[in-house]
């Protein structure tokens, strides 16, 4: 099963579910340690949601792809459900060696953490599945399940590739063919051609602006400049800035704190 297909599968297995799809975001740069706006915001506050949307997670010399799901209240068979959508996934659950591993997940930028565990097919991880605690540092309630899956390691167990760049994304197309290029790119521009002291000064740009969208009452572009803030973050890491890494840090952690506060007042007012 090519990358495509599974991805068609799983659509169709989760709105069999009841979830909405969502649509990719339109722009804008995240990484592993981050999640989508829909997901962000629809596990705060108490009204039950069943969402599901595919992201495209870019670090410096890595695009990745995972299939994300937020269920809330978490479903109380939830193992046993990822389990069923790592067999839509193309898994032949009996000819692999499928494990949960006990492994917390946290987005330090974005104050964000749960307790769950890591789904590691044949020693390679293919996802994770979380009960998030804390959205933007706020208590979830209910709790929610959100249910990680990487596509590439996914598709590498099903296939039975050893290579990413060779996994056949659809319509005959490798993975390598569409990403390998961009993705080189972004290493060279990460590890040797960004400015950083310009991205320095971008970073306080970034978060003068979602501050001015947080006075204005609009959580969701302010969202986005934490999710810019995560991303310089990584750039940072990638150069060993350790002090601006952890000022990118810092900046995304306040302002989705300062997000979901004021996404939950909003609700609040009706």
């Amino acid at each position: 099963m090519d990358v495509q297909e599974m991805v068609l599968r799983l659509h169709s297995a989760w709105q069999g579910y009841g979830c909405v799809l969502l649509p990719p975001r339109a722009q804008g740069a995240a990484g592993p340690a981050t999640i989508d706006p829909g997901l962000f915001f629809s596990a705060l506050g108490p009204v039950p949601c069943r969402v599901a949307c595919l992201e495209t997670l870019l670090a410096p010399g890595e695009i990745a792809h995972r299939y994300r799901v937020l269920l809330k209240p978490a479903p109380p068979d939830g193992l046993e459900r990822f389990l069923a959508m790592l067999r839509t996934a193309g898994i032949e659950l009996d000819r692999h060696d499928v494990r949960f591993l006990p492994e917390d997940w946290t987005s330090r930028a974005l104050d964000t953490r749960g307790a769950g565990w890591r789904v590691d097919v044949d020693a390679s991880t293919v996802g994770r599945f979380t009960y998030l605690q804390e959205v933007g540092g706020v208590a979830t309630g209910p709790a929610s399940a959100l249910f990680d899956f990487d596509l590439e390691g996914i598709a590498l167990a099903a296939q039975g590739g050893e290579s990413i760049d060779a996994l056949t994304w659809g319509g005959g197309v490798a993975h390598g063919d569409l990403f390998a290029s961009a993705s080189g790119e972004e290493a060279r521009y990460a590890h040797d051609v960004a400015d950083v002291a310009r991205l320095a000064r971008l970073l306080g740009l970034v978060e003068e602006e979602a501050r001015a969208a947080l006075a204005a009452g609009l959580s969701a572009p302010a969202y986005a400049g934490a999710l810019s803030c995560a991303h310089l973050a990584g750039v940072f890491r990638s150069r060993a800035l350790i002090r601006e890494e952890e000022r990118s840090v810092a900046c995304g952690r306040d302002l989705a704190r300062a997000c979901a506060r004021a996404y939950l007042a909003r609700e609040a007012r009706g």
